[in-house]
C-alpha cells in the first residue's frame, strides 16, 4: 500500500520484500532507502550499513519501535530519520524530501 500511495504522488518505487531482494535491487541505482527494521531474513540496519559500504545512500528507517536508543541505532547504521508505525504518511513525505534534499522522484 506505501509504495501504491508514493507512486500516486509522482515516486518510482522498486519494492523488495527482504534484505536479500533489497541488495540484489541495489545494483540499479537510486535516491533513497526506506526500510523496515525488521525484515523476515535479517535487520534494516544490516541492510543500510552493507549498502553503504559500498556507496552513498540516503535512508529512512521505519519500525514499530520508537524509542530513543531505536532511533540511535538507525542514525548510526546511516539513516536519515526514524519514522514509528502507524506510519503518518504526510510525515514520510516530509522526511522522504528533508532526507533526499528533494532528489528523490
Amino acid at each position: 500500500m506505501l509504495s501504491q500511495l508514493l507512486t500516486l504522488h509522482d515516486y518510482e518505487m522498486t519494492v523488495a520484500r527482504s534484505v536479500e531482494e533489497a541488495l540484489a535491487a541495489a545494483s540499479r541505482e537510486f535516491d533513497l532507502l526506506i526500510s523496515d527494521i525488521r525484515l523476515p531474513d535479517g535487520s534494516g540496519l544490516e541492510l543500510m550499513r552493507q549498502l553503504r559500504a559500498n556507496q552513498d545512500i540516503r535512508g529512512i528507517a521505519v519500525s514499530g519501535f520508537g524509542t530513543e536508543e531505536d532511533r540511535q541505532r538507525s542514525l548510526e547504521a546511516g539513516y536519515g530519520t526514524h519514522l514509528t508505525k502507524p506510519l503518518d504518511f504526510n510525515r514520510l513525505l516530509e522526511a522522504i524530501e528533508r532526507v533526499s534534499g528533494g532528489q528523490a522522484r
